[in-house]
């Protein structure tokens, strides 16, 4: 972050110069404006990094200028345009994988026998998978938000398919030795048939989903939000029902993942939060879940409620905490420090001294002839604050 913007000032400053001597500065929004002229023309020459760095320092110092609202918006899409080839990636990696494993699934589907088959499906899948989400993106923009809900949208499906598959007995047969003694058959295909069929299923809900703009903490959410649905509906399957056989089981966590998937686009909505924010969530919840079952073993529960009770009641403690206590980030397009000094004393919430940064400022400066013209210096501030 340093050598970034020490680019920044290096650029300002080749451009301008230093002034040899200033006599007034000029108001914040013909700084900031004087900024922002500035920022158009390093984009326009290629400096990249060196205008994003300006556009920051914009929005963090003049907010609440027609400059700082314009920077915003500028480097809202700056930000985009690096999502996009982030998400790229992981989309083009996801279903580069995806489609190998369908190489292999689809054989298994049909009960395919001999490694030839599956030679063959490894051979077309990996491919087709990897130049069709080439072909794709691009076509279209995708976000890491994007990229998020398309792969986890497809692993949904596949566990969907055979979760319901096996709780419905789905494709399974019987068979009978005798009249009246007949046993459940389980099928060799039906599995890979659902499996096959929920992801490809999840692939297109997931490209239809993401034709929307997705934050990228709201694919988090909505990830993470599932799995916790899923945990919760096997904790209240285990501690509401006297007994439990795996469809017992199987059937509260399919819908408990559902319940957790489908809450967490209004909640993410609503909160709008960063995915570190969620990720430390997360954090939070598996401590809790992890201590309890270690209260277990430290009061060696072997109750079968008494065993899942200690990490429901921990992991949701655990996640309250999380949120309570978690922080997200500075937001790319509000404040921006960077842990670097601009002042040498700072006064708001809390006092704080150190090295000042010097700055990007408009200049207003007389010749000789007493005509004013601003040019963009350098300013060291000694004194900054908020109430």
């Amino acid at each position: 972050m340093l050598r970034r913007l020490v680019v920044t000032l290096l650029a300002a400053v080749a451009m301008a110069g230093l002034p040899e001597a200033a006599t007034a500065q000029t108001t914040r929004a013909d700084t900031a404006q004087v900024l922002l002229n500035q920022v158009r023309q390093l984009q326009a020459s290629g400096r990249a990094r060196a205008a994003e760095d300006i556009l920051r320092l914009l929005i963090e110092r003049y907010d609440g200028t027609p400059a700082a609202d314009s920077a915003r918006a500028r480097l809202r899409g700056a930000i985009r345009v690096g999502e996009a080839g982030a998400g790229r990636t992981g989309f083009v990696v996801w279903n580069t994988v995806f489609g190998t494993w369908l190489g292999l699934a689809i054989p298994a589907a049909f009960d395919a026998e001999g490694p030839e088959a599956y030679g063959a499906g490894i051979l077309i899948g990996a491919p087709l998978g990897f130049f069709a989400s080439k072909g794709y993106a691009n076509s279209t923009k995708i976000t890491p938000g994007q990229s998020g809900v398309i792969s986890w949208a497809t692993i949904w499906g596949m566990w969907q398919g055979v979760g319901w598959q096996d709780a419905l007995d789905i494709g399974d047969g019987e068979y009978c030795y005798a009249p009246g003694e007949c046993y459940p058959e389980n099928s060799n295909t039906a599995p890979w048939v659902a499996q096959v069929v929920g992801g490809l299923s999840g692939l297109g809900v997931g490209l239809v989903a993401a034709r929307k703009d997705i934050p990228e903490g709201t694919s988090a959410m909505i990830t993470h939000g599932s799995l916790w649905g899923t945990w919760y509906g096997i904790a209240g399957a285990v501690l509401l029902q006297s007994d439990e056989s795996d469809d017992d089981i199987l059937v509260p966590a399919l819908v408990g993942g559902n319940i957790g998937l489908l809450a967490a686009i209004p909640a993410s909505k609503a909160w709008n939060p960063r995915g570190s924010r969620v990720r430390i969530i997360t954090a939070g919840g598996l401590l809790g879940l992890v201590a309890g079952f270690g209260a277990d073993l430290l009061f060696q529960i072997d109750d079968d409620k008494g065993i899942i009770l200690l990490p429901t009641i921990g992991s949701a403690a655990g996640l309250v905490a999380g949120a309570l206590l978690g922080k997200d980030q500075p937001s790319a397009l509000g404040s921006y420090d960077g842990g670097i000094r601009t002042s040498v004393i700072a006064l708001g919430e809390k006092t704080t001294f150190g090295i000042p940064l010097p700055m990007p400022a408009a200049i207003r400066m007389e010749d000789g002839h007493g005509r004013r013209t601003t040019k963009l210096g350098l300013r060291l501030n000694l004194l900054s604050g908020s109430f």
